[in-house]
């Protein structure tokens, strides 16, 4: 099986269609999908909607590959917490409308007048997955935790998780360490709360706690080094290949790890959307790496 994966497209369609190109997909207008002359199959790393202004484009084009077996897709946090708010506010759809406008405001201005086309994609992506598995390559969007994983594979779908996680707390959160990972977070003096990401990934290299943990351009303070416990930050895998996204890494494209790939370089927010053509490979490669 080859696999190309792809991180966080964020509503902009124009990358998502330049990348490809670029690994070679070709468009059918009739059917308004890609395919690969070599067959090859894409997989979507979650939060494909949301900042960028081409929401509907994006959730035509990958919601009509879906629905033909030609791509393999899972939700990230923008699509799970949407699914979450459309279900709490499901007897009061202009309350819905009004959260909408104030955290999803891209979606709000391309869907006000076409609501029944927003609540059909809203209803498939309760139907998502978070996470998938093939063989000894596993695909999660943000986080993967071997015993998180294992207890949630008969419940793997956005819908399940989320009723499942309404009267659990301990579940609820096992769900937004898959989903968004593990942060800390950091209230500067008089100025906006900070959520520093940890890098998951490099947690056998020994690094300095306070390189472990990220948030685009800033450095966490060593006070706040102090302040992290330990015992929260233990990664449960084994020797085999992640792809996740969600971290908005700055600069060029770069393999993260020889095992731990991450695809989210800021594609809709001046970065670049990036991809992985896995071949079968045991180790990846930095070659194998595409971006636009």
């Amino acid at each position: 099986m080859n696999i190309d994966f792809i991180g966080d497209i964020h509503a902009n369609y124009n990358k998502l269609k330049n990348l490809l190109e670029l690994l070679g997909y070709v468009y059918n207008e009739k059917l308004n999908i890609y395919t690969h002359p070599e067959n090859r199959k894409l997989c979507i790393l979650g939060d494909f909607i949301n900042v960028g202004l081409q929401n509907e484009q994006v959730l035509d084009i990958i919601y009509n590959m879906h629905i033909k077996n030609q791509i393999y897709v899972i939700a990230g946090n923008h699509e799970y917490f949407l699914y979450s708010l459309f279900k709490k506010t499901e007897t009061n759809k202009a309350l819905f409308w009004s959260f909408l406008q104030k955290n999803y405001f891209t979606i709000y201005q391309e869907f006000y007048n076409k609501k029944d086309k927003l609540y059909n994609y809203i209803n498939w992506i309760g139907n998502l997955p978070i996470f998938l598995e093939f063989g000894n390559v596993k695909v999660v969007h943000a986080f993967w935790d071997n015993e998180i994983i294992n207890s949630l594979k008969s419940l793997n779908s956005v819908s399940i998780l989320l009723e499942m996680s309404l009267n659990d707390v301990s579940f609820k959160e096992n769900i937004n360490k898959i989903l968004i990972g593990i942060i800390h977070k950091y209230h500067q003096e008089n100025s906006k709360l900070i959520f520093f990401r940890y890098r998951w990934w490099d947690f056998d290299k020994n690094l300095p706690l306070e390189n472990m943990f990220i948030h685009k351009c800033y450095k966490i303070p060593k006070s706040e080094v102090e302040k992290v416990d330990i015992n929260s930050l233990k990664v449960n895998v084994d020797s085999f290949v992640i792809f996740f996204g969600h971290y908005n890494l700055q600069g060029y494209p770069h393999l993260t790890h020889p095992l731990r790939c991450c695809l989210d370089f800021g594609g809709a927010k001046g970065g670049f959307l990036t991809a992985y053509r896995w071949n079968g490979e045991e180790f990846l490669s930095e070659s194998n790496l595409l971006w636009v």
